[in-house]
């Protein structure tokens, strides 16, 4: 089992049995942050609908009996409260939609994510008529998204004797898909 971090604020990729498998780590402070936004927002709601319910039920009273200034007064602070607390509930909401934004990660936005990182697509070694393959070589010298091999026989064995070799490497880094050929004997290094 090897275990990767990436520097995108909690993301890692695991390699389990040869399957990658992707997490997305909460840390106890943002899952902290989300639950009191959470609350508060909760807070709020009930709150709202307390006094929704007293200025609906003083509304009732006064359409049936006008005169009762108590009744006038219930209606008033009731619907003071209410725009205040309505106030109060949106900048909670917007401060919430912020914080689970950075808390969690929408699925969709995962491959923009993970595309950050550096991947080997597919490495050969040899000549044209006789190479090969390297990926999986390759695949294992990344290091903190970086990567440094000597192109030689040593990797895989010679596949073409006596006769000079290049590797082609296709890989992916930052998103963006690029091929070099690098000659025998010469060093690899990303980024």
């Amino acid at each position: 089992m090897s275990l990767k971090l990436f520097d995108n604020d909690g993301l890692i990729q695991t390699k389990i049995h040869g399957l990658e498998q992707n997490a997305y780590v909460i840390t106890e402070d943002k899952m902290d942050s989300f639950n009191n936004y959470s609350f508060d927002l909760q807070m709020y709601l009930a709150l709202f609908s307390l006094f929704f319910g007293a200025f609906l039920s003083s509304l009732l009273v006064i359409l049936t009996s006008p005169n009762s200034y108590i009744i006038k007064i219930i209606f008033y602070c009731s619907l003071c409260l209410m725009i205040l607390l309505a106030i109060l509930l949106i900048k909670s909401y917007l401060k919430f939609k912020k914080v689970r934004a950075r808390v969690f990660i929408k699925i969709d936005e995962l491959p923009n994510i993970l595309d950050k990182s550096l991947k080997i697509v597919k490495a050969t070694y040899g000549t044209k008529d006789k190479n090969i393959d390297i990926s999986s070589y390759l695949k294992e010298k990344i290091n903190n998204n970086s990567l440094d091999v000597k192109i030689s026989n040593d990797i895989a064995g010679d596949p073409a004797p006596t006769v000079n070799k290049e590797a082609e490497i296709q890989y992916s880094l930052n998103g963006e898909e690029k091929t070099v050929i690098i000659k025998e004997n010469d060093s690899f290094k990303l980024p």
